[in-house]
């Protein structure tokens, strides 16, 4: 079972509580699993610091569990879940306020409605308005590139990445992937799996590994070539992963799978399409993605990301993202070209690269 192949050894336990910081004098303290994790849980959570790095890092803590249709596109079948739309909606007006605390509303309105026209343009022309959900699209102020939703509608998106973008279809593209999730209610399946025993420790030991990508890719962006510096990116990554996992095992539906990212792409691919965007420009980010995945693979660039990368063996590889798109424009065929960018996308752009 996944329980009996997760199970934690003693000697991980050990390693997680001495770096935990508690005193340890070779004995084990009489806790069970779930008692550690939320000791934990309870010390990563009492600062802004980690919980950002939770947000931050929780969209790509990749699960091997797979949803029930490898080839579903939003439409939930095979999807058994008690959780109704309303509970989805008192979820997230139960995490709202705190999260609001930790990523500030960028005060500057012509962003905010920009970003959140072109999210109610890709609702509206999909039929998605009020179906079953009311869409907002906030951007939030945070020291890192990211994009993530809450269930019911609410998507955010962070300054760094409106600055990374490099049209206004990628940054469709990135909106519809936070509409797939929760289109797709994958809130919903996890939360269901997690009442249902979903295992705490099959989150933790993927975490060091994506924090490491993140931290490698970031830093490999900011650190302009100094090896010294994207090593420190990539150590202090590691390092947030793998707290992260602890938070994720405590909140395992903010935790997405494979196949529940794959899905969430097929869906943005569709919905950015279907709103008038250019099939060849959707799906950028992903292309980028893979460069990153590549470098991090090169020893000689970075030896530490090496050493950690089977640690990534359930996160989605980019390079699998990036033949699911190609497949996707191909299907399209002849289709004629859409919107690549507007002079609104390299206004709003240089207001948060400023």
């Amino acid at each position: 079972s996944i329980s009996q192949c997760l199970r934690i050894t003693p000697k991980a336990r050990n390693f997680y509580l001495i770096n935990d910081g508690d005193d340890y004098h070779g004995t084990m303290p009489r806790l069970t699993d779930q008692e550690e994790i939320e000791h934990i849980f309870e010390k990563w959570t009492s600062t802004p610091y980690g919980r950002r790095s939770f947000l931050a890092i929780a969209p790509t803590i990749l699960t091997a569990c797979i949803s029930g249709d490898r080839n579903r596109e939003g439409d939930n079948t095979g999807q058994e879940t008690s959780m109704t739309v309303e509970d989805e909606r008192a979820l997230t007006q139960s995490v709202l306020p705190e999260l609001q605390k930790d990523y500030p509303r960028m005060q500057n309105a012509a962003v905010q409605n920009y970003v959140n026209r072109v999210g109610q343009t890709i609702v509206a022309r999909n039929g998605l308005y009020k179906n079953p959900y009311t869409y907002s699209f906030t951007v939030v102020e945070a020291p890192y590139p990211n994009a993530f939703a809450l269930p019911a509608g609410t998507v955010f998106v962070t300054k760094p990445l409106m600055g990374l973008a490099e049209t206004e279809a990628e940054l469709a593209g990135v909106l519809g992937h936070e509409i797939g999730h929760i289109k797709a209610r994958h809130v919903a399946e996890r939360m269901e799996e997690e009442k249902n025993g979903w295992n705490f420790w099959k989150y933790i030991f993927g975490g060091a590994g994506i924090g490491a990508l993140l931290g490698y890719g970031i830093g490999r962006a900011a650190c302009r070539g100094n090896k010294a510096c994207e090593n420190k990116a990539t150590i202090v990554g590691a390092g947030v992963g793998a707290g992260i996992g602890y938070l994720v095992s405590k909140y395992a539906y903010f935790a997405n799978s494979q196949e529940d990212e794959m899905e969430a792409d097929r869906v943005a691919f569709n919905t950015s399409v279907g709103a008038g965007y250019d099939k060849q420009y959707v799906g950028r980010f992903y292309e980028r993605l893979l460069e990153i995945q590549e470098a991090g693979d090169d020893e000689e660039a970075n030896p530490l990301f090496s050493k950690l990368s089977d640690a990534m063996q359930t996160h989605p590889p980019a390079e699998e993202r990036v033949e699911q798109m190609h497949q996707m424009q191909t299907s399209l065929g002849g289709r004629g070209k859409g919107v690549v960018s507007t002079p609104y996308f390299d206004q709003i752009q240089k207001i948060c690269n400023a």
